[in-house]
């Protein structure tokens, strides 16, 4: 399989439940398999929640994925997204908010 650029929870959820179709599991026979609920293993499939990142981990390993990081670029749309976080959480003066 190529790599897939995800950008959002939506996106990863969408890899993995299209990868556990493949593999011909369930949504509770995965939560088995990783010793989440199926609960969790629906929020993360429709990117709702936030689950932890050691859920994540177990959910992607199942299912035959893997995890890889890239550096980006600050301008890139990381770089955006960050500055988009930043402006959230920061009050009309430029301070953060307390």
């Amino acid at each position: 399989m190529d790599a897939v650029h995800i950008t959002t929870t939506v996106q990863l959820g969408a890899l993995v439940r299209d990868r556990r179709l493949r593999r011909g599991l369930t949504q509770e026979r995965l939560a088995l398999a990783t010793g989440l609920s199926s609960h969790t293993v629906l929020d993360i499939e429709t990117g709702k929640g936030n689950p932890r990142l050691d859920s994540l981990f177990r959910l992607i390993n199942a299912v035959g994925l893997v995890l890889a990081a890239e550096d980006v670029p600050p301008e890139s749309a990381a770089g955006d997204l960050l500055a988009s976080v930043i402006a959230r959480h920061t009050t009309p003066l430029g301070r953060p908010d307390a």
